[in-house]
């Protein structure tokens, strides 16, 4: 389905980010924290958990995991300030696979090419909500502010570079949001990196030709002012393998969408002489984003050989989603 400026809006091959549920943690956890979702997760669908901690730019975001089961999604927040707050956004795509029906009751559903829920009236969607594109020379950091937005998530598609989202801060008098971008290498030429930033779809009515559906209080669950999230799968090639590839359907273009942190591993080895004595120890840092190449999408790296006084980044993003971005 196109809307009047000719773009695809909703397209059955992709897979719907579907929402069922946001919240705020302040502070730390104590251990796994768990959120059981098999009373609402309709059949052949697989959860998904993004993890957003309001850090200052420039400064540590603390450490955060996540991950997910059949059902279920977890999280286990540490290491941060009494006070950082974590926004938490979960919910499901379909790419299951079996032959159980939906439940009695849904009023209209769409079905992806997997045959597993894609748009319904239950469940929002994920809708764009911005997008655009930074550029720039060597290695830096690059800031986008978005004005007005619920629990907001950017992926990032970069060209010519790999980069990540590093950081999101919160301005809670403004209501802005401000989306630090990294791009770790190359250390010299020209790089950009489109950005896309989706939020839960505002729940007023539009104007004009639009295609919405609605829940049963008139709350906009789906509409075609917002294209929406479009997950293919998740990306996890394993903690410390550099550099690693995943390949996806060519003819396709594809962005990143990670709890907001460079990719970072440290590694120590120690140093021995020919008797076997340990003299000394080699620390090596391998900080960086991702690089994405037609269907080829790749962890990489920047290498710093000690300790990297340079980042401050705690671990990896746990979460990482690849999304579908063709045509918009």
């Amino acid at each position: 389905m196109r809307n009047d400026a000719e773009q695809v809006i909703f397209d059955m091959t992709r897979n719907g980010g579907n929402i069922l549920g946001t919240l705020t943690v302040t502070g730390t956890t104590s251990g796994w924290q768990e959120i059981d979702l098999s009373s609402v997760l309709p059949p052949r669908c697989i959860p998904w958990i993004i993890l957003s901690q309001l850090g200052s730019p420039g400064a540590s975001d603390g450490e955060a995991y996540t991950e997910t089961t059949a059902t279920k999604v977890r999280y286990n927040i540490g290491a941060t300030s009494p006070t950082n707050q974590t926004r938490i956004v979960y919910g499901f795509y379909g790419q299951g696979t079996g032959t159980n029906v939906l439940p009695s009751g849904w009023q209209i559903t769409l079905l992806n090419d997997n045959d597993a829920y894609s748009i319904g009236d239950r469940f929002p969607v994920w809708g764009l909500v911005g997008r655009g594109q930074v550029s720039g020379t060597g290695r830096t950091t690059k800031t986008v502010t978005f004005t007005g937005g619920q629990y907001p998530l950017m992926a990032v598609k970069p060209n010519g570079c790999n980069a990540a989202v590093e950081q999101l801060a919160y301005n809670s008098s403004t209501n802005t949001w401000t989306f630090t971008i990294g791009i770790y290498y190359p250390e010299s030429g020209s790089w950009t990196v489109d950005w896309y930033i989706y939020d839960k779809t505002p729940t007023a009515k539009s104007t004009g030709w639009i295609f919405e559906i609605y829940d049963a209080s008139e709350n906009v669950l789906v509409s075609s002012k917002y294209p929406p999230l479009a997950i293919v799968a998740p990306f996890n090639p394993g903690v410390s393998n550099f550099p690693a590839t995943q390949s996806f359907a060519s003819g396709r273009s594809y962005a990143i969408l990670a709890t907001p942190r460079p990719y970072y591993f440290q590694s120590v080895e120690t140093i021995e002489n020919d008797s076997g004595v340990i003299i000394g120890t080699q620390v090596t840092t391998l900080a960086g984003g991702w690089a994405i190449s037609g269907g080829d999408i790749t962890r990489a790296r920047y290498t710093h050989n000690g300790w990297d006084t340079m980042m401050t980044f705690d671990r990896a993003p746990a979460t990482i989603m690849v999304i579908d971005v063709t045509n918009l």
